[in-house]
């Protein structure tokens, strides 16, 4: 379907947003309207995973402006984020600063004929809104997983009274503006992951540094490399920080312990190779735009620092760095729709869930904007990311009544990791 590139004024062009109708095995005549998250293509990827909801509904997916089926979006490939992650010299985010500015400019914006300058989560609400009147239905149902949540908030702040029933599942927190306080819960999270890893190595035969003390491996790895750089071959060194930045890297992500722990010990053995170069992958620049323009770098360099000065109570050893590895990438990118708290004007009772064991979309997230919408109700789940999808039984029981009836679960209830019958 055709909509504005950019809602605030309708006179710039039309882009277009791609949908997909999963009809229902048992038709009723109702629709829930999907995103899966990324932010990226949600169309073609949901493998079966949404078939339970098909029982009632027709599920629409729809590709985010800028993604997938959608209108596209091709930028170069983005500047390299690592240098600010493990430095404080001015110089260096200047640079990064800069790259990114004309990265944005002369890369995406010039592709794009404008479009990367409208895909936040504000734009995307209303391509909601319009996909809402296209489907003719009074109020929309709506199921969001992971950034598709930062989507539904956006919709139930701007057309309250057109929401119906809205599942939001690891929601990611948009109405918190100071950083400091969103990202508090998201850096203790990665301070209780370092001491699940090192739980795991005591457990664990095949951990590399099994029998040892891991926190304190790690510590006397990082006192070293304070006196000394660790080496790293081929005339390469790590120091406090890079060693510091790669373990907050890959210590969240339990399928990354094994090679973690071997470089741990590779470096007590004298070679630091293994904790030089951060993981592979990371998000496009698309994905990029949208998430800075939607969670921004507020205050700048200076900004970050003090913020990180307030979350080394919390976290000291490494968890205070979240703030800089989820907003650092943003510097010198617009910030056209940073998080606000949502106005609570007649939206219908939301449902959300937050994995207990999600070191990203943390629960503290989902309970913080539960707690300003009266009559919603957050549910835990005693697991990871993407609970919904994920396949947890519980929680899928729980979310399609939700859908079905509008019915919550009771107060203060947390799912199992696992159920009979899962």
């Amino acid at each position: 379907m055709a909509v504005p590139v950019d809602w605030r004024d309708q006179g710039t062009g039309q882009t277009t947003v791609a949908l997909q109708k999963l009809p229902a095995t048992r038709p009723t005549g109702r629709t829930l309207l999907v995103n899966l998250g990324g932010p990226g293509p949600s169309i073609g990827t949901d493998d079966g995973r949404l078939d339970q909801l098909r029982q009632w509904f027709d599920v629409v997916l729809f590709d985010p402006r800028g993604f997938g089926r959608s209108a596209g979006i091709t930028c170069p490939p983005l500047p390299d984020a690592f240098g600010v992650l493990i430095s404080d010299d001015s110089a260096t985010w200047r640079e990064f600063r800069s790259a990114n500015r004309g990265w944005y400019q002369n890369g995406c914006v010039r592709r794009s004929g404008g479009l990367a300058a409208h895909v936040d989560a504000w734009q995307v609400a209303h391509d909601m809104e319009a996909i809402r009147r296209a489907l003719g239905v009074l109020r929309l149902d709506y199921f969001g997983n992971s950034y598709g949540t930062v989507y539904g908030q956006s919709y139930a702040d701007l057309f309250p009274v057109r929401v119906g029933r809205m599942f939001l599942d690891s929601l990611a927190d948009h109405t918190e503006p100071w950083l400091a306080r969103s990202a508090r819960p998201q850096a203790v999270a990665a301070e209780q992951y370092f001491d699940r890893f090192a739980r795991w190595c005591q457990t664990m035969p095949d951990c590399a540094l099994h029998g040892q003390d891991v926190a304190s491996v790690w510590q006397t790895l990082l006192a070293t490399a304070a006196r000394r750089p660790l080496p790293a071959g081929s005339g390469r060194s790590v120091a406090p920080e890079r060693l510091r930045a790669i373990t907050l890297l890959e210590v969240t992500f339990p399928q990354l312990w094994p090679a973690l722990a071997s470089a741990l010990q590779n470096a007590q053995r004298g070679d630091a190779g293994g904790l030089y170069q951060p993981p592979r992958g990371g998000p496009s620049g698309v994905s990029t735009l949208a998430r800075c323009a939607d969670f921004p770098l507020p205050g700048g360099q200076t900004g970050l620092l003090a913020t990180e000065q307030v979350l080394r109570h919390d976290a000291p050893r490494l968890g205070w760095l979240a703030a800089r590895r989820d907003r650092a990438p943003c510097a010198g990118l617009p910030a056209t729709n940073p998080p606000r708290p949502i106005r609570t004007v007649g939206q219908p009772p939301i449902l959300v869930v937050n994995g207990t064991r999600d070191s990203g979309t943390v629960p503290a997230h989902g309970q913080s904007f539960v707690a300003q919408l009266p009559g919603s109700r957050w549910l835990g789940a005693d697991t990871g990311h993407a609970v919904y999808l994920g396949g947890n039984q519980c929680v899928r029981r729980y979310a399609n009544h939700y859908l079905r009836t509008g019915l919550l679960p009771p107060p203060d209830t947390i799912c199992p990791a696992t159920t009979p019958n899962q």
